[in-house]
């Protein structure tokens, strides 16, 4: 355990000089087989995309006994926007990690500590209870968890393989657990799958049907997804700024294999736009092979709800095409809750809480979290499918 009085224990914001320290704590706290040159190019690479300070390598730190490091924590840096501010620099904080002979001791207090006084404006998506309480030390304020709302697409298939006790999405009286039994039986599981199909399809004629538009399949311009953000703006009160530099960074580039765009138009304007995530090879041990699409982004003006249900049954079908099983979305904003029940989602347990600290002087946040505009991809939190 470490003694905070030990002069070789110290908190550092990495630099090229601790290039070794954090390849040799990657490979050892995640697997990867990581060196220092690696390393040295990747920063070199994000200091290039840094949406923030363009040019400096966004921030990470280190707690270092001697020249090895035992605690970690990442950052992502990103513009948010405020209705009626400026755009304001932040930082996602992401990858706190303390190696596990130094848990349940100070590390992971300290790095936190260290990150709080050097980014300013920090967000986090956090998972796990005892983190949420040492953020919240650090003086995070606790918004809540990020909705979480599912479609089934080929419910035959998850209705055979879903096991609620896997999944994790809380506790079910007795006759649930019975039912889901008898019906993952593969002939009731079919017809089962059938009526689900059935229902959800009517109900989405009746009460989901959206605007008339064109569906592309090519990640749009940047101008053209500059001006779709900027048509968001006068409604949404707090959000990442989603404009075509961050869209084309966040999933562009070596990224692209993992997600496929979905750009809808109206008369050769961009009206709508979101990113779906292909389901992961292997996926959630959890999810017994279902395979899940995540809509990673969302993006259509809120005062216009005909084009949130026509960006939806987009998403559904590029889902469908790529096979999955079925599709999750995740928004916090209070226009979007609405429509996902018009397209047939099923609202789920959320854990993935928001959390955020705002310096004196920085900007001036809702309270409540439906006023964000934040989706799965935002800190990355779409990786986990």
């Amino acid at each position: 355990m470490v003694d905070v009085k030990d002069t070789a224990a110290r908190v550092v914001q990495v630099g090229d000089e601790h290039a070794p320290a954090l390849a040799e704590f990657y490979t050892a706290a995640w697997g990867q087989a990581v060196t220092a040159d690696g390393v040295r190019r990747t920063r070199a690479t994000t200091a290039a995309a840094n949406l923030v300070t363009p040019g400096e390598t966004p921030p990470t730190f280190l707690f270092l006994l001697g020249d090895r490091a035992v605690g970690h924590l990442g950052t992502i840096p990103v513009k948010f926007a405020t209705r009626g501010g400026a755009d304001a620099g932040a930082h996602w904080l992401k990858g706190l990690w303390v190696l596990p002979e130094q848990q349940n001791g100070p590390v992971g207090f300290l790095v936190l500590r260290e990150a709080t006084r050097q980014v300013g404006l920090a967000m986090a998506l956090v998972v796990e209870l005892a983190a949420r309480r040492l953020f919240r030390a650090h003086g995070f304020s606790d918004l809540g968890p990020l909705p979480n709302d599912l479609k089934l697409l080929r419910p035959e298939r998850v209705l055979r393989r879903i096991d609620l006790g896997a999944v994790g999405l809380g506790r079910f009286p007795s006759w649930l657990w019975a039912s889901a039994r008898v019906v993952q039986w593969p002939p009731l599981a079919f017809l089962g799958g059938i009526k689900i199909r059935f229902a959800t399809g009517l109900w989405t004629f009746l009460r989901g049907r959206g605007a008339r538009v064109e569906l592309g399949d090519a990640f749009p311009a940047r101008a053209e997804l500059d001006r779709l953000f900027d048509r968001m703006r006068p409604a949404i009160e707090a959000t990442v700024v989603r404009d075509g530099a961050y869209l084309a960074h966040r999933y562009g580039g070596r990224r692209e294999r993992e997600y496929l765009p979905v750009p809808l138009w109206v008369r050769g304007e961009l009206t709508a736009f979101a990113i779906v995530r292909r389901p992961s090879g292997a996926g959630d041990p959890r999810l017994r092979g279902i395979r899940v699409a995540v809509v990673s982004e969302l993006l259509y003006p809120p005062a216009e709800p005909k084009l949130g249900l026509a960006i939806l049954a987009a998403t559904e079908r590029r889902a469908s095409e790529i096979g999955a099983d079925a599709i999750l979305v995740s928004a916090s904003h209070h226009a979007v809750r609405p429509l996902l029940r018009r397209r047939g989602f099923l609202p789920l347990p959320g854990n993935v809480h928001f959390m955020v600290r705002v310096p004196a002087g920085g900007p001036a946040l809702p309270t409540q979290f439906d006023r964000f505009w934040l989706t799965r991809g935002d800190s990355e939190a779409d990786e986990a499918f």
